[in-house]
């Protein structure tokens, strides 16, 4: 009697089953053919196994297996995210986009191996860095004024459209006034070294003989400006780091030459600029805190401006990456250093666009037999970019053409 009431019970519930399965199947000529064959089965469960064949590829998408345990779908673990919250303004050198192409191409594999996008691995044009976290000089007393006039303006548009068009048109005085100041500079320092080589030509002194170099050393025309890759670096950057304001990430950087020009540019921006925050400026101290060792053995606090190290960061990957986490990124830059990958980033072929370069680009040879062969990157915009926020809300504000 026991074995016949559970066999009943089996029999309604593979009844309902039956029934479950055609009302969610969306294709009803599939659903009455199915069951008509399924009547050749006398066993309820050879039945039911028919219909899950025949009836379960016609109801659309398959949904998420429900837990055994629970009951409920399983929760999907979420992509970690790199959610660094950058500040500020910073100015950039970017080079030419033309010549970049196999360093974006490594920038791209690079984010997309790190998370990419779900990760909020968001890619940004190659630059190198001259100002981070500032802002724009006399930017209050601007913005003041312009809303004052505004008040009187029949022209309505946002807050937010007005803000970027001012913040556009005042960003490029200002790299405009980089870009004056730099030659201003560059005809003082020349001027300075003309004459004390002059003055050590009159009175005899030579200089090979002290092992000082007899070349001028001048920065020459913006133009010209290059940036040189020298060594690929792999930088883990914390966010315990320099106080607690480090990026909380890992970093492929391609170390730069600290060329004259580049040296002086970054002088010229800093002077322009207010301070950024590793000169004082943003969130941070005036300057780096170190200490050292006295004569006695004991330590004393000292402080020590910020020495400007020309870099491009390839990627920041989230410190707890698998990618980063494995090894796989630093092997990866080791390798890329070992190899010197690069050079091949870079081109080693200098273009000559008029008379005054031919004159500046021979008189470079002459200071450096192998620069012609260096590979390197041209200079080509001055640019102005909104870096607060994460990497998503980056925007360029405004950029001059160096070139042109």
């Amino acid at each position: 009697a026991n074995l016949a009431r559970r066999s009943s019970v089996l029999d309604q519930l593979h009844t309902c089953q039956v029934s479950c399965l055609i009302s969610h199947t969306t294709n009803s000529v599939i659903a009455a053919f199915a069951y008509n064959r399924s009547s050749r089965f006398t066993d309820n469960r050879a039945r039911v196994q028919y219909l899950i064949t025949s009836i379960m590829p016609s109801c659309g998408p398959s949904t998420t297996p429900s837990s055994p345990i629970s009951g409920e779908p399983p929760t999907k673990t979420s992509p970690a995210k790199f959610m660094h919250i950058f500040s500020g303004l910073s100015v950039w050198l970017e080079p030419d986009p033309a010549q970049t192409q196999l360093l974006t191409q490594e920038m791209k594999f690079l984010s997309e191996q790190c998370g990419g996008t779900d990760a909020n691995m968001f890619e940004f044009v190659p630059h190198c860095t001259l100002l981070y976290n500032t802002c724009l000089p006399d930017w209050d007393e601007v913005k003041s004024v312009d809303e004052t006039a505004g008040e009187n303006s029949s022209v309505a548009t946002s807050f937010g459209e007005s803000d970027r068009i001012l913040q556009k048109q005042w960003g490029e005085r200002v790299l405009q006034k980089c870009v004056q100041e730099y030659y201003i500079q560059r005809q003082t320092h020349y001027l300075a070294k003309l004459d004390r080589f002059n003055d050590d030509a009159m009175n005899g002194f030579n200089q090979k003989t002290t092992g000082e170099s007899t070349e001028l050393d001048t920065p020459f025309d913006l133009k010209n400006l290059k940036l040189k890759p020298t060594s690929h670096y792999y930088f883990p950057y914390p966010k315990t780091a320099d106080g607690g304001k480090g990026f909380g990430c890992c970093i492929s950087l391609l170390i730069l030459d600290t060329t004259p020009e580049l040296a002086l540019l970054h002088e010229v921006v800093k002077c322009v600029f207010p301070p950024d925050e590793r000169h004082g400026g943003g969130k941070s101290n005036e300057s780096t805190q170190k200490s050292k060792l006295d004569h006695n053995g004991d330590t004393s606090g000292e402080t020590h401006a910020v020495e400007f190290r020309p870099h491009m960061a390839l990627v920041y990957a989230l410190e707890n990456h698998e990618r980063v986490k494995s090894g796989w990124l630093e092997e990866r830059v080791l390798r890329m250093q070992e190899e010197k990958r690069y050079v091949q980033w870079a081109p080693s072929k200098p273009e000559i666009d008029s008379h005054h370069d031919v004159i500046d680009y021979n008189r470079m040879k002459l200071n450096d037999a192998s620069l012609s062969h260096e590979p390197s990157w041209d200079a080509k915009y001055l640019s102005l970019w909104s870096t607060k926020g994460t990497l998503k809300d980056w925007y360029p504000v405004a950029k001059i053409d160096l070139r042109e």
